[in-house]
């Protein structure tokens, strides 16, 4: 009956550049968690200084598809604000959405997911009716399956959190806005 349009696609990007390109500009963040009783989650989304032109240029196509397809826009792309979330052995990221900021669409594109690390987990927004009938919790939660290069883009209402890492490396990812511009 209800659908959340959803789309993961596997991007053709040099993963180790972009990663590496995070991680020298980390060093330079004045403030590396802005929200300390939130998470625990190195992010450039407070310093917005950070972008990679290239990346976008790869992504450009997916987030085109998904404006058409899903929200019926044939408006060429004109804005997308992009930063890097880094995440450590048992950082996490507290549930939220991005419908406050104006978006059309928000994503996230995973480059580095160590042995242990987990996507995003996306909130059914029924799961309050859920939660009050007998339907199995597995309708609530929706962690997809994804390697370096996924991208998923979803709606900016669409509820998400980072579970918290158990891991031996670093996860990096890199998400996004597409501002309605």
């Amino acid at each position: 009956m209800f659908q959340v349009p959803f789309l993961q696609k596997k991007l053709d990007i040099d993963v180790n550049k972009i990663v590496n390109s995070i991680r020298d500009h980390a060093q330079t963040l004045e403030n590396p968690n802005p929200w300390p009783h939130n998470s625990t989650v190195i992010t450039s989304l407070a310093d917005n200084t950070w972008a990679d032109p290239e990346l976008l240029e790869a992504m450009k196509p997916v987030i085109e598809e998904y404006l058409t397809e899903w929200i019926g826009s044939n408006k060429a792309l004109t804005q997308c604000h992009m930063w890097y979330n880094v995440y450590n052995n048992l950082f996490q990221q507290e549930q939220h959405g991005h419908s406050t900021v104006n978006s059309l669409a928000s994503g996230v594109v995973f480059l580095q997911m160590p042995k242990g690390s987990t996507a995003n987990t996306f909130i059914n927004p029924m799961k309050s009716l859920f939660d009050h009938c007998a339907y199995k919790q597995e309708l609530s939660y929706y962690t997809p399956a994804v390697g370096p290069g996924t991208v998923v883009i979803f709606p900016p209402w669409l509820e998400h959190r980072v579970q918290k890492q158990n891991i031996q490396n670093t996860r990096v990812t890199v998400a996004f806005n597409i501002l309605n511009a």
